[in-house]
């Protein structure tokens, strides 16, 4: 994707060992999607779906559980 920062899932850092490494150090803290892209080339409902599935992905795999607060899993 275009623009200075992406969401997970949708660039080439690999978020996965990063929340991994957090969760070995015993990490208990916020995770937030952040991104900035051109709305008219990533709309951004779906940027948001992309990083969403994905954190829920990488949270899951490094052991952490996940309070959703009534939104749906993607």
């Amino acid at each position: 994707a275009l623009g200075a920062f992406t969401v997970p899932g949708d660039g080439s850092l690999d978020f996965g060992a990063i929340v991994e490494r957090l969760a070995n150090y015993g990490y208990e803290g916020w995770f937030v999607v952040e991104a900035e892209q051109d709305p008219k080339k990533n709309p951004p409902l779906k940027m948001a779906q992309v990083g969403y599935k994905e954190l829920m992905r990488v949270m899951t795999d490094a052991g952490y559980t996940v309070e959703t607060q009534g939104f749906p899993n993607a």
